[in-house]
């Protein structure tokens, strides 16, 4: 039985596509969607939903002939966030430093329990949340599944900005992504190992060591897929001669 050129080297390229869509697939999962204030989706009525983590930042800018790159002036963007029906979301605060006013009048940043207009707000105190006193990391958790992030700023003083990671979870006894070790949040699976805390405890993120060997058990199980996938296709075009 003769193999034909043309039917080796496409067997070898399926083989060779499949190996490396594992890992653009692999890379690709654990990146979490970006999005700055201001920024395309502010206050365009669009709910983004298309996500299981996140991470949202003030727009940086450099504001009258200044060398340090500060928050926009004049803004005042909502972004709206919502997850699965039976998750909740919870916000992890990694930078805040905003100008400080009375009661954040000025520049502040508004977390909303929800994407329906007339949400509340989720600072315990009634109103945003300004200045540089905010406890780092600090920590929000919606009570259903959609939360709101507005953000205002006058055109007055800048600052450093804030950075936070927006992540859905779920409570209850059976988890299919990353347990946190405390709390006991069900959190996606590709947030482990991918270079942010999101879990209160940074149980997600272990020592490099173990992210390491973690890495290298997934690359040696998609590897060994792919030459089962190799081998399979090999025995259907066989015995389809």
């Amino acid at each position: 039985m003769e193999w034909s050129l043309a039917g080796i080297i496409s067997l070898v390229l399926v083989a060779f596509v499949l190996i490396q869509q594992m890992f653009v697939d692999q890379a690709d999962a654990r990146k979490i969607a970006n999005y700055s204030i201001p920024g395309e989706q502010c206050d365009s009525g669009y709910i983004i939903d298309n996500g299981d983590q996140y991470e949202v930042h003030s727009a940086m800018t450099m504001a009258n002939g200044s060398t340090i790159p500060s928050y926009v002036s004049s803004v005042d963007c909502s972004l709206r966030f919502r997850a699965e029906a039976n998750q909740r979301i919870l916000i992890r605060i990694v930078k805040f430093k905003l100008e400080h006013s009375v009661r954040c009048e000025a520049d502040a940043l508004y977390l909303l329990d929800g994407v329906e207009d007339g949400a509340a707000l989720m600072s315990k105190h009634g109103y945003g949340l300004c200045g540089k006193t905010l406890t780092l990391p600090n920590y929000f958790s919606t009570t259903g599944n959609g939360v709101t992030v507005r953000f205002v700023s006058n055109g007055e003083t800048q600052n450093d900005g804030f950075r936070m990671f927006i992540t859905p979870f779920t409570t209850g006894d059976t988890c299919s992504g990353f347990r946190c070790s405390t709390h006991e949040k069900c959190i996606t699976a590709d947030a482990f190992c991918n270079g942010a805390n999101q879990c209160e405890d940074g149980s997600d993120e272990p020592p490099i060591e173990v992210c390491n060997s973690a890495a290298t058990l997934i690359r040696d199980v998609r590897i060994h897929c792919a030459g089962l996938l190799f081998i399979i296709s090999f025995l259907m075009l066989f015995l389809s001669r």
